[in-house]
């Protein structure tokens, strides 16, 4: 079964070489979203800012946003005038469970690495309120100090700078109805759905503002089967794989609409993540027959054959990667064992029936069970 599938923006570091100090200096900037009124059904455009701010490089915001708003799209502000060509276009993938991540910075050219604007905007987002709103609703808008960032360079160094943050609040006001089937539609405004991003549209009456929304997922990627686990018992006996069906076919499709594709397998197990790259740039394995084996016989953080007691966590992954843009989009399949995610030599020695093995492996296999196989 499908484990989970997560959408993300891919983003490069802010940059290399980041000092964990403070700044402290006159004129601390405060990052701040700005109240907005809106009505029910209605869209908002709310405004996050930088203030008194002394000369920076460079930002990452966490913005929580009430999960009863809907996030439309993200406009870039005039603060990073260089995202002209920033994944912020494509923000209909970048908020999850309700917080958006806005990435801001200078061009680092010409000597502008630090620029010094005392207030301007940072970004624009546009939510649409919810048809059941009532007058007087408020829903609160929140720049988050935890996970966000101001940075200004000095020399080849990133350092924090220190700021403040403040909240906002969307609040419903009485709005005009033409009523059903008199509105002024405007054209919609399209997203196409893709391998990447889920297709998106909206149309907005011009007289009251009602506003529909429709949202058509991205598309389907679905490249593998799940086969089942298996261990060694016999020579070495301390091992445990699954096994994975790819179809080439998908990853041949998704190339020919100019992604690049990357197959690969995570193991994790006694703290420790060992991956493993079947496909793509990077590989060291390759899909033999249309399946790919996720084998494992050592504990990384012990150098010695794993233990028949270790739980393991197997997965198959995919990754789709836009050749020009930072924006990528990984999938993954879990290995299962009656229903758990993680298991050991031992949960799989529990369903065999160890009549029909070698004496030997029989040995093996009743030692695994009466918990001494080391």
């Amino acid at each position: 079964m499908k484990k989970f599938l997560s959408l993300f923006l891919v983003i490069a570091s802010l940059m290399v070489m980041v000092l964990p100090m403070q700044i402290f200096a006159a004129g601390t900037p405060t990052v701040s979203a700005q109240d907005a009124q809106s009505f029910a059904s209605g869209t908002v455009r709310v405004e996050v800012r930088i203030d008194d701010t002394t000369p920076i490089s460079c930002v990452k915001l966490k913005i929580k946003y009430d999960t009863a708003l809907e996030l439309l799209y993200v406009e870039n502000g005039s603060f990073f005038k260089e995202l002209q060509k920033s994944p912020i276009y494509n923000q209909d993938i970048g908020a999850q469970d309700g917080v958006y991540t806005y990435i801001g910075n200078h061009d680092m050219k010409d000597g502008q690495e630090n620029v010094n604007k005392v207030r301007e905007s940072l970004l624009y987002m546009t939510f649409k309120l919810p048809d059941d709103a009532k007058v007087g609703d408020t829903y609160k808008i929140e720049v988050l100090k935890e996970g966000s960032e101001v940075k200004k360079l000095s020399g080849e160094t990133l350092q924090n700078v220190d700021f403040n943050v403040a909240s906002a609040t969307v609040t419903v006001v009485e709005g005009n109805s033409c009523g059903e089937g008199n509105h002024a539609l405007l054209p919609k405004m399209v997203s196409s759905a893709s391998y990447l991003t889920p297709g998106f549209s909206y149309i907005k009456c011009a007289a009251c503002g009602y506003t529909e929304v429709t949202k058509e997922p991205a598309f389907a990627i679905d490249a593998f089967g799940y086969e089942g686990v298996a261990i060694r018992y016999q020579g070495n006996p301390s091992g445990i794989a699954a096994t994975f069906t790819v179809d080439e076919e998908i990853i041949k499709k998704i190339e020919e609409a100019g992604y690049d594709v990357e197959v690969g397998t995570t193991a994790t197990y006694g703290g420790n993540t060992l991956t493993r790259v079947y496909y793509g740039k990077g590989a060291t394995k390759s899909i033999k027959n249309g399946k790919i084996f996720s084998v494992v016989t050592k504990d990384i953080s012990k150098g010695k054959n794993i233990s028949a007691y270790q739980n393991v966590e197997i997965q198959a992954y995919i990754t789709v990667k836009d050749k020009t843009s930072n924006l990528s989009r990984t999938e993954y399949l879990g290995a299962t064992l009656k229903g758990k995610d993680a298991f050991s030599i031992q949960d799989v020695v529990m369903l065999m029936d160890i009549s029909k093995y070698s004496q030997k492996s029989q040995n093996y296999l009743n030692s695994v069970l009466n918990g001494y196989a080391e």
